[in-house]
């Protein structure tokens, strides 16, 4: 970028929205906004903010300098938003179509650039590991509630004619983060209190460490990237391996972690949101533009291995 990136992190509070704050205000401004109240003091300022609320948008993006919004905020519990299938009146379509068609709207008026996060769940898990040239889901029966309001929230940003580059992300995993857990974390409070239960054999999936995700964004940012890029580690692997993975890296007994079958999962789980059976996303382009730089995303073991240093283990 020609200007020195001035960010709002819309969700700051978020999992990936506070490790952002905590990894760029040393060297950026960072503006935070959102429905939580404001929990880093790193922000150089804080705004209110409902997404699905245009005004608030309208609002709050006409005041600020900051050049470049990262959207954060989401509802991303999978089988919560299944809940509401088809229901563009809930809160899962709400904030993440409408709340993120407002965001686009108004980053274009503004001559704002948007970053949005989307997921491997927009896809029906027939093909992966995807790249960025795949087809997403055609129908919301292929996919689950949340994926199919991910895929609606990237149409949003398409049509809105802003200036964007969507981020694809797929298992978001960070060190330390007390409110909520994710797919490492709880894999090793499990492991820990030998209660894990059987991890899918045939369910192929990216885990992908916050800080990669941090890394990669930064100089997608500074190099003023466009488009559609996945933001992922290189490792694409099912979810027992991924499982041993950590009970080795972490020196757990893995002996007794359980095989269990996502397709026989499903079929006695009606109610559970599907997901992707051959999922994960491909690196290659954003470790394309990494490499210029000497950087690229880590491997599912290297991540860990830092993860671990983090957590202080």
């Amino acid at each position: 970028m020609k200007d020195s990136p001035k960010i709002l992190i819309v969700g700051d509070s978020s999992m990936i929205g506070s490790r952002l704050v905590e990894l760029w205000s040393d060297e950026w401004k960072i503006e935070g906004a959102g429905i939580e109240p404001p929990k880093n003091e790193k922000l150089s300022n804080f705004s209110n903010l409902d997404i699905t609320d245009n005004d608030q948008v309208k609002k709050v993006l006409s005041k600020t300098d900051c050049n470049v919004v990262v959207a954060c905020s989401a509802i991303t519990d999978v089988d919560g938003c299944q809940k509401e299938f088809g229901d563009e009146d809930g809160q899962t379509y709400r904030v993440n179509v409408l709340g993120t068609k407002n965001l686009a709207q108004v980053c274009k008026i503004f001559e704002k650039r948007l970053v949005y996060f989307s997921t491997d769940f927009i896809f029906d898990g027939k093909a992966g590991p995807y790249d960025e040239t795949a087809k997403p889901a055609s129908s919301k029966e292929k996919v689950s509630w949340y994926g199919w309001t991910k895929l609606k929230g990237e149409e949003t940003v398409f049509e809105s004619g802003c200036k964007f580059l969507i981020a694809r992300i797929a298992y978001p995993y960070r060190a330390i983060f007390p409110p909520k857990t994710d797919f490492v974390r709880n894999i090793m409070t499990r492991l820990e209190n030998n209660n894990l239960y059987p991890m899918f054999e045939d369910q192929f999936l990216t885990p992908t460490f916050i800080d990669d995700i941090a890394m990669a964004l930064k100089t997608a940012i500074v190099r003023d990237l466009k488009g559609v890029y996945n933001v992922v580690d290189t490792t694409t692997l099912s979810a027992y391996d991924a499982a041993l993975t950590i009970a080795q890296v972490f020196n757990f007994d893995y002996n007794h972690i359980r095989k269990n079958c996502l397709e026989d999962f499903a079929k006695a789980n009606p109610q559970a949101a599907p997901r992707p059976k051959k999922g994960g996303l491909l690196a290659d382009k954003i470790n394309n533009e990494l490499l210029k730089s000497g950087k690229s995303m880590k491997s599912f073991v290297e991540a860990l291995q830092i993860f671990k240093e983090q957590m202080g283990i």
